[in-house]
């Protein structure tokens, strides 16, 4: 018996070659997409995982209230909170703080290496964090002066397969001892590393703690079986305290409204919408988009599968009724369509994973990760299995169940039941072109807001400036005499230096004005700039000057922008003294409000400083006629300054276009979603329309003997498609303007959603339905009416 279910299956296969194909290649399109989508949602949720005390590792994040009452959050806090609170907090068993260095120079058996992944850590850190030790002992490295710990990546770059234990490296020309080789990173890792060396090497330790306040990203392990609830109230109740303790020595009491609680670790990735992050970091929303849109997708491929499944069920009627007449029982006729297409679904899922293994590679540079279809994880697979089946249960229960009621008689005698499946046929049109119409809406929406944000005015010139990083003791020294030597160059329009520049980290402070109450105090942003800043990014005074080198008395002076001097209230903001953090000085200028982070947030108040001559950036402004050639005299001038030096650029323009780089992988996604789900639409309605128009082969023989012009006969084929059409626009336009809208909320500057985005999204659905059904139903109506006549 089930050989011979095998065999019709077969036959049924092969017979009708052209609908079999489009229907198994239908489904596994969608079933590849979705594979590759849900592997990379896997990947996002992974993150972190593989830390032995994953459930039990805290994070500090800091709450800042500003004036005007909304909320910066920053996942750092005080160095004291890393000793202090697991004294005060009982169910703290250790705790580790971590500072990011600069970009380094390394030297090693006489070659020159540069690196930007070194960590200063704690002597904890390897009893909070799970990293496998190759050799060597990374604890006590850890806790030993002048020690590192290095990758095993690193270990064969500098050492080749020598034994890197107790070789000598040198870093900003500072000895170190190798003490320990682990295991690279894991790139599923919140934070990456390269190289670990405890912060009892650096010089002056005491004076870099005074520099860095808020400034230590601080882990926390914690007891087993905790109170969640009262562990966050007394985390935040310590920090509260430490945090005033530390601003009354600094003779500033409450001068700001701060408030610390831990974040659990699992939650780094994918929920920390903060600034100044250790590393880039994921977003749950696209978490949540991309597991919509694999439902989407393999929600259109079901319902094409199933509906063509259904389609074909219906020209197999006179089969059914001999089939009775033959003896066959309803329970033999229920497996056999049963098990017709769960072959089919079995072959579509084959071939799905073909396409996987094709795709994988491509699908995985586009979302920047590293995805693998692991074939060991035998829960993936048996999930994969199971939704074959359902697929294949749900896609033959119509011809199974309701063709295998038919009376032999009546069905042989040509006449079949009124329910002929119509109902089915109309509800997944409607929802099949329901999701392609809010993929295309929302497509149309996001395409126009990133366009826009890529257009946007930032409020000073990002074209044609040069940013040059990681700058060296000799080239700090000699700044002045660089930029004086670049000025001579014609393609050089301008030269600054800073602590940062817009899309960078900054200092923040707190100001207030003179004679104020510090209590009123305001978070502002800080920039320590040099002369010239403003002119090289072509900014705007509103008000006032800019800085002036040969003024000694600027050494004391800020520039704040317009909503700095919002902030605190001034109307006539020049010439007030004001304090920034501890320094007094007094306001020379006012520049026009420019975008310093990405369109995500709101301009902040920002206070550009002049009393640091520290630099940790130099701005170029060159002409665009001879790139090229600026740059490379840019690297020899700077390498006559320090022969040694690592020149590294970019351009301030590229900086922020990779700030959009989550949406525009998101458009992306969608664009390629929206794409297969169309594309799966298109070959259900092709196949769809296919047999309605073979079941109406003899009424257009009969219409075209009539007389009636093709355009008629198309024209009644497509009124029912088109009202069909327009009825799932009313489905999903408001699901569409809802989910964008709450996406655009994420930007502090967003488009409007406006009606002719839905209304083009739905006339594209409609044009591609009009193409489909026409190219079929004109090549049949064109056809002679004889041969339609003598159909069957």
């Amino acid at each position: 018996m089930f050989k011979n279910y095998l065999t019709v299956a077969y036959r049924n296969l092969t017979r009708n070659k052209f609908f079999s194909f489009i229907n198994i290649i239908g489904l596994s399109i969608g079933l590849a997409a979705t594979i590759l989508i849900l592997l990379y949602v896997k990947y996002e949720l992974s993150f972190d995982n593989f830390h032995e005390n994953k459930d039990r590792i805290y994070r500090i994040v800091t709450k800042v209230k500003k004036a005007d009452g909304s909320i910066m959050k920053v996942p750092t806090g005080l160095n004291e909170m890393s000793y202090l609170l697991p004294e005060r907090v009982p169910e703290i068993i250790k705790a580790t703080k971590i500072y990011s260095g600069d970009n380094i120079k390394v030297e090693c058996n006489n070659n020159v290496f540069y690196n930007d992944k070194l960590y200063y850590v704690d002597s904890t850190f390897f009893d909070i964090f799970s990293f496998p030790v190759i050799t060597g002992d990374a604890a006590k490295t850890v806790n030993t002066p002048n020690s590192i710990v290095i990758t095993k990546d690193i270990s064969e770059k500098y050492f080749g397969n020598k034994d890197p234990i107790n070789e000598k490296i040198i870093i900003n020309n500072q000895n170190y001892n190798v003490g320990a080789v682990i295991e690279n990173v894991p790139n599923n890792s919140h934070f990456k590393f390269d190289i670990l060396t405890p912060f009892c090497s650096i010089k002056n330790y005491s004076e870099f703690l005074k520099q860095h306040g808020f400034d230590f990203y601080i882990y926390y392990l914690v007891n087993k079986n905790i109170n969640i609830t009262d562990f966050k109230e007394k985390f935040t109740n310590e920090c509260n305290k430490i945090t005033k303790e530390k601003f009354s020595e600094e003779g500033l009491p409450e001068s700001f409204d701060i408030i610390s609680f831990p974040q659990p670790l699992l939650d780094i990735h994918l929920y920390s919408d903060y600034i100044f992050e250790i590393a880039d970091h994921g977003k749950i929303q696209n978490v949540y988009v991309f597991s919509f849109l694999a439902l989407f997708i393999i929600l259109v491929a079901i319902i094409n599968f199933i509906n063509l499944i259904t389609a074909r069920g219906e020209t197999r009627a006179k089969e059914v009724g001999m089939r009775k007449v033959l003896g066959a029982q309803k329970s033999d006729l229920v497996k056999q369509f049963l098990g017709e297409s769960i072959i089919f679904s079995f072959i579509a899922l084959i071939i799905a994973i073909g396409f996987v293994e094709l795709f994988i590679k491509p699908f995985g540079n586009i979302v920047e990760r590293d995805i693998v279809f692991n074939y060991n994880n035998i829960f993936f697979i048996i999930g994969l299995l199971l939704l074959s089946v359902v697929i294949g249960v749900l896609s033959g229960a119509y011809p199974a169940f309701y063709l295998s009621r038919f009376k032999p008689i009546r069905v042989l005698k040509g006449i079949s039941s009124k329910n002929n499946g119509n109902l089915l046929k109309v509800v997944s049109v409607i929802v099949q072109f329901g999701i392609a119409i809010f993929l295309i809406a929302s497509l149309i929406i996001l395409n126009i807001q990133i366009h826009y944000l890529k257009n946007k005015n930032l409020g000073f010139e990002k074209e044609n400036v040069v940013i040059i990083e990681n700058v060296s003791e000799k080239i700090y020294k000699n700044y002045e005499n660089i930029k004086n030597e670049l000025l001579q160059n014609s393609s050089i329009v301008s030269v600054t230096a800073s602590q940062s520049v817009p899309g960078t980290g900054r200092s923040v402070q707190n100001a207030y004005i003179k004679g104020n109450d510090p209590n009123t105090s305001i978070v502002i942003n800080e920039n320590r700039a040099q002369s010239d800043y403003l002119k090289t990014y072509e900014m705007k005074i509103v008000d006032g000057r800019c800085f002036n080198k040969d003024l000694a008395s600027d050494s004391a002076a800020f520039i704040l922008n317009e909503s700095a001097v919002k902030s605190l209230g001034l109307k006539n903001p020049v010439g007030t003294e004001i304090y920034v953090w501890k320094s007094l000085g007094r306001i020379i200028g006012v520049v026009k409000d420019y975008h310093f982070v990405s369109f995500h947030k709101a301009i902040e108040p920002l206070a550009l400083t002049y009393y640091s001559k520290r630099i940790n950036r130099i701005s170029i402004r060159i002409r665009p006629e001879k790139t090229d050639e600026t740059i490379t005299y840019l690297k020899k001038k700077f390498n006559e300054f320090d022969n040694g030096y690592n020149f590294t650029y970019s351009f301030i323009d590229k900086r922020f276009e990779k700030k959009y780089k989550s949406e525009e992988q998101t458009n992306k996604i969608i664009f390629y979603g929206s794409g297969l789900a169309i594309f799966i639409s298109i070959l259900g309605l092709f196949a769809l329309t296919s047999f309605t128009v073979i079941k109406k082969t003899k009424e257009i023989g009969i219409r075209k003997v009539h007389g009636a012009p093709v355009e008629k006969i198309v024209f009644m084929l497509f009124k029912d498609l088109t009202k069909w059409v327009l009825l799932a626009n009313i489905f999903a336009w408001p699901l569409a303007y809802y989910i964008m809208k709450a996406w655009l909320q994420n930007f502090a500057y967003s488009i409007d959603i406006k009606l002719w985005m839905f209304l083009l999204s739905g006339l594209f659905t409609l044009i591609i339905a009009l193409i489909t059904v026409s190219l079929l139903v004109i090549k049949k109506a064109n056809e002679n009416p004889i041969d339609a006549l003598r159909y069957e």
